[in-house]
């Protein structure tokens, strides 16, 4: 068991530290540690960690502690694509437990409000 909940820190370290956005390179960094183990032991950690693929502020989905502390890695961003975050008015997504704050550009959020009630989390 000590084996695992070593396992398990250095899952957290080299996600905190390096945000890996594959389970392979996440493996391969493990691997380069010592840690001998099977990419199906590394999901069944990385879902008891509760670990998630998220998006970073670049629009990279990255692999991210869901309970990590630090500041605006609850954040979400709208890739700056041309016409994108400009034609639907959405800037980000700041979480902090359940409560949750949805910037917009000037003239939107009733719009961006309307949508998520009619179709709920679908759209996030």
């Amino acid at each position: 068991m000590i084996t695992k909940n070593r396992r398990l820190a250095a899952i957290m370290e080299l996600v905190n530290t390096h945000a890996p956005n594959s389970q392979g390179k996440l493996l391969k960094l493990l691997h380069d540690r010592g840690f001998a183990i099977t990419q199906t032991t590394l999901s069944r950690d990385i879902k008891q960690l509760k670990i998630s693929k998220i998006p970073d502020d670049k629009g990279n989905y990255v692999y991210m502690n869901s309970h990590q502390d630090m500041k605006d890695s609850n954040r979400f961003f709208v890739k700056d694509k041309a016409g994108y975050s400009s034609g639907r008015g959405f800037i980000s997504i700041d979480f902090s437990n359940q409560l949750c704050v949805i910037k917009t550009r000037t003239g939107y959020a009733n719009g961006i409000a309307s949508d998520i009630n009619q179709r709920g989390s679908s759209i996030i």
